[in-house]
Order: structure tokens, then C-alpha cells, then sequence
């Protein structure tokens, strides 16, 4: 009778043990899933920082283009209306 419950108790505590390790394996299994999560996370998030990093980089060049041709426009502008010889608005301009 002791033997058998000798046996008994040891493989209680051996399934036991053995249940902890199933424990552990899918809490485990559970942190590599929401750390594979919040990797995902800060490759999402530092790509849309750079989406838009290069986006004022382009916004930024169009401006400067847009300026150089505002530039270019108000000299052709000044050059045609100020300088102007005979002009039908004498004292106007």
C-alpha cells in the first residue's frame, strides 16, 4: 500500500511539474506573441515617420521651385509694366 502510494506522489508531482512546463511554454509562447506585436509596432511607426520625414523633404523642394519661379515671374512682370515707355496710366504706377 505505501508503494503504491509513494508511486502515486511521485507521479503527481511529476505531472505537476510536467504542467508547469506546459505553463511556461504558453506563457512564453504569449510574450513572444506580444513582443512579435510591439515589434510589428515600431517598424509601423518608424516607417510612417519617415513617410513623413521624406514628405517635407518634397513639400519643401516644391516651395523652393515654386519660389525661384515666383522670382523669375516678378522680374518678367516689373520689366514689362514699370518700365514701360508710354503708358495710358501716367501718374497710376
Amino acid at each position: 500500500m505505501k508503494s503504491t502510494e509513494a508511486n502515486s506522489s511521485h507521479l503527481k508531482k511529476r505531472n505537476s511539474s510536467f504542467d508547469m512546463t506546459k505553463k511556461d511554454k504558453k506563457k512564453d509562447k504569449k510574450k513572444l506573441r506580444a513582443q512579435v506585436k510591439s515589434r510589428f509596432y515600431y517598424y509601423f511607426w518608424a516607417f510612417m515617420a519617415l513617410t513623413v520625414f521624406f514628405g517635407q523633404l518634397y513639400v519643401g523642394y516644391g516651395y523652393r521651385l515654386m519660389h525661384g519661379s515666383m522670382l523669375d515671374l516678378m522680374d518678367k512682370v516689373d520689366g514689362v509694366l514699370l518700365h514701360k515707355g508710354s503708358s495710358s496710366y501716367k501718374n497710376m504706377l
